[in-house]
């Protein structure tokens, strides 16, 4: 199924979520004020980047305030997030049904960061951002509503999560070429 950014279309999808907390199978998340991660990261004055990509979201797309993720593979919730440290203690991974999430590349997160507020090139990397033109490998899912299907088994595929760690490092190499060719 191809999957786009057009947040007119009512798309439901089954992916892998992380989280520190149990849940039970048919248990419905919904998200209608600030999420714990956003909270979290108020408190370590990150919270701009997330208000910076939303105050330049599309019309009808979900805020990053308010937003769960998820993922295409368990592997990638392995690689991607469960390095967090918030996970020291215990992971769940779960299949989810995420409704009509927006796919985004998760990379650019962690380049606006490392850029700074005041970068120059950040409206260029914001649009990327919501509209992806580049050939990305990982992206993160973003809605504010999913309903949990089962907890499943950590990933234990070698190759599956060194590949997912692979793209990873192949999106930070693109992320850093497609700066690069910012014109300011």
């Amino acid at each position: 199924m191809e999957i786009t950014n057009d947040s007119k279309k009512e798309t439901n999808l089954f992916l892998y979520h992380i989280s520190s907390k149990v849940y039970q199978p048919g248990e419905k998340i919904l998200i209608e004020d600030k999420t714990e991660y956003y909270k979290r990261k108020e408190g370590t004055h990150d919270n701009w980047v997330d208000d910076l990509l939303d105050s330049s979201k599309p019309n009808g797309y979900l805020g990053r305030q308010k937003a769960l993720y998820a993922f295409d593979s368990l592997e990638n919730c392995e690689k991607l997030i469960g390095s967090d440290k918030r996970f020291n203690e215990q992971k769940h991974f779960y299949l989810v049904e995420m409704k009509n999430p927006i796919r985004v590349p998760m990379c650019l997160v962690n380049i606006l960061l490392k850029g700074g507020i005041d970068s120059l090139k950040n409206d260029a990397i914001i649009n990327e951002y919501w509209e992806p033109q580049q050939s990305w490998k990982c992206f993160e899912y973003v809605s504010n509503e999913m309903i949990i299907i089962q907890e499943v088994e950590a990933p234990k595929n070698s190759m599956l999560l060194i590949k997912a760690q692979s793209d990873y490092f192949a999106d930070i190499d693109l992320g850093k070429k497609f700066v690069n060719s910012i014109n300011i």
